[in-house]
């Protein structure tokens, strides 16, 4: 290959953990536990990839060339919103109708994670997102869709923190969030004159912390023209997205 311009490489003591080579430690950046030169992680956004090997592959953003999953990247195109409370109730808000909202539970909804009861906190109290709360209260057909098997504790937990939900769905390992969230039954409230009508939703809005939930296949193959679906990959902070410079 054509030796690399000494720009990239004066003063380099750094070695990439990709190709080998040394670079100045201004073209390095850490990705995870590993030194990836510019020149790699260009070499890998042309392949269609993304730096960190952690990343689904599906969570790469053909349109941008960038991921979806680590660069707090939204793509109208891939039908994936990066967000944190307060742009997901913005978001909300423009909607032209009425939506049934989703909303994972730990680490969106609750500061519980890997499935932990929001009752135990080992010396420190877990509590909701305010945001979520007062969206919660605004709105008359929010949902809880996880995989946190604690349904009876959760219960609990949101009806102390003023958090009202229609449900709590739990997802078992080997299932799928979509077969709730595109649950049409799911998707109506009976009206308050105790007739038999419906008020049907227009727009979906599912929220969760794991781009994976939000990548599956059934998502990628609705198409049903009169409802419209709203993923959203909820952060908590959402700031621009880092690389940390070698030091």
């Amino acid at each position: 290959s054509s030796p690399l311009p000494t720009i990239f490489t004066r003063g380099g003591r750094l070695e990439c953990t990709c190709c080998g080579q040394n670079f100045n430690r201004a073209f390095l950046t850490r990705v995870s536990q590993r030194k990836i030169c510019v020149l790699c992680d260009l070499h890998a956004r042309d392949s269609g990839m993304c730096s960190k090997k952690n990343c689904p592959k599906k969570a790469w953003c053909i349109h941008t060339k960038r991921c979806l999953a680590c660069e707090n990247h939204s793509c109208e195109q891939c039908g994936i919103i990066c967000a944190d409370a307060q742009d997901l109730l913005a978001h909300i808000e423009d909607l032209p109708a009425p939506v049934a909202i989703f909303l994972d539970f730990d680490r969106t909804i609750a500061t519980t994670r890997s499935g932990q009861s929001p009752l135990t906190s080992r010396g420190k109290k877990h509590t909701v997102d305010p945001i979520l709360a007062a969206l919660a209260r605004n709105h008359p057909n929010v949902r809880v869709v996880t995989r946190n098997r604690h349904r009876d504790d959760i219960f609990a937990f949101l009806a102390d923190n003023n958090f009202p939900v229609r449900d709590v769905h739990i997802i078992r390992k080997t299932e799928s969030k979509a077969t709730v969230v595109l649950d049409q039954s799911f998707h109506n409230l009976r009206d308050s004159n105790a007739s038999q009508q419906h008020s049907i939703f227009r727009d979906i809005v599912f929220a969760d912390d794991d781009i994976r939930e939000l990548i599956d296949p059934q998502f990628e193959y609705y198409n049903r023209k009169e409802i419209h679906l709203h993923r959203i990959l909820f952060t908590r902070t959402l700031q621009p997205p880092t690389l940390s410079l070698c030091v």
